[in-house]
């Protein structure tokens, strides 16, 4: 079977009534978690990955899809509502969500989130379904020469944002190499 032919034979799979129950079970529990503040979506992953591997693998991965995606949307509640990012990926709706609801217009800043975050999902897994066999094929032609590469210019665009606080920007660097690859 050819890849269209597996992913058209996936919708089967995808309208069950249980893979429902279990991706939306793992939606609300995504949004509870990322909408606590300081729980990030993999906090929440890690912690209910337990209950995945009681499933058969076709739910299961669909479940933590949900839980991820969830938690996505989840981290902007607490952003919009009380100034507070539930995660990382919220950040950025700082600068609209609380004036909104500054406003009066909370529910429209939640809305507009939430639009957003299925808006951008769906279109970043259409994106990848589409690219992977290319992506796959550069990833195997990677070696030490282009992560070298990558790492070098990684430094040069931390020194030209840094702003004067060069150290302070290798430290936060630092940082998150040792934090990638613990």
């Amino acid at each position: 079977m050819d890849l269209w032919g597996s992913f058209l034979a996936s919708f089967d799979l995808l309208l069950r009534i249980d893979t429902f129950g279990w991706i939306g079970l793992g939606l609300f529990l995504g949004i509870f978690v990322g909408s606590m503040p300081g729980l990030t979506t993999t906090m929440a992953m890690a912690i209910l990955l337990p209950i995945a591997f009681f499933l058969e693998p076709l739910i299961g991965i669909p479940f933590l899809i949900g839980v991820y995606k969830g938690g996505i949307f989840g981290g902007s509640i607490p952003a919009i509502l009380v100034s507070i990012p539930g995660t990382g990926a919220a950040a950025a709706t700082l600068f609209d969500g609380p004036p909104l609801t500054r406003k009066g217009h909370a529910r429209k800043a939640l809305e507009m989130s939430l639009f957003a975050s299925v808006f951008g999902d769906t279109s970043s897994d259409v994106i990848t379904i589409l690219l992977i066999g290319v992506i796959a094929l550069v990833a195997t032609q990677i070696g030490p020469p282009e992560l070298g590469a990558v790492i070098v210019l990684s430094l040069i665009v931390i020194a030209a944002t840094s702003n004067g606080a060069f150290v302070k920007a290798m430290v936060m660097m630092a940082l998150e190499v040792v934090d990638a690859e613990g």
